[in-house]
């Protein structure tokens, strides 16, 4: 693909499986400058938005990759739930999940504008993702992070009750100018 690399990455993959301990709880309204809401049928435009302002500078690209069509049909499946944070009514951070069947749930992406890290917003939209989780009595949450996202974010998500159980090296297709950035390329 024009303007994009496949390079080897480091990705670290984390569960959790004890709920018990999660002080996880779901939040609506914080205060009247923080909401969490679900995304019903979201547009492909707003997904979009959302994904390239939390993850672009991650270098977050597998959906943009895919055609209009395709990504609507993954965002808006039954099984696909998208959570946005807003902050003084900005879209300002969002949660996606996917239910595989009846006991294990991955978060498949996750992120605040990058502006807002390090400020608590994190742990808030997190807790509020993993409670509406609980609510559907999941065996395991899994996701994966890898050397190219926050630097934070793994120490995040173990902080948060996730446990690491393996470590590969991925082939993944990154955009170039976002690898140069970096200094990758």
């Amino acid at each position: 693909m024009k303007n994009y690399k496949t390079i080897s990455v480091e990705t670290t993959y984390l569960e959790m499986l004890d709920f018990t301990n999660n002080n996880s709880n779901v939040v609506d309204e914080i205060n009247s400058d923080i909401f969490i809401t679900k995304i019903h049928e979201i547009s492909v435009n707003f997904y979009k938005f959302l994904y390239n302002e939390i993850g672009g500078k991650w270098g977050w690209s597998q959906r943009l990759l895919k055609s209009d069509k395709e990504l609507e049909n993954i965002i808006n499946n039954p099984k696909t739930s998208i959570y946005v944070l807003y902050l003084k009514g900005v879209p300002s951070g969002f949660a996606e999940y996917q239910q595989y069947d009846n006991l294990n749930f991955e978060i498949k992406y996750f992120g605040l504008l990058p502006k807002l890290n390090g400020k608590g917003l994190g742990k808030t939209l997190l807790n509020s993702t993993l409670a509406k989780i609980k609510e559907l009595k999941p065996k395991r949450i899994f996701l994966q992070t890898c050397v190219l996202d926050s630097p934070s974010a793994l120490l995040f998500y173990k902080k948060n009750g996730f446990e690491i159980y393996d470590k590969k090296i991925c082939e993944e297709l990154y955009p170039i100018d976002f690898l140069e950035n970096c200094g990758v390329v």
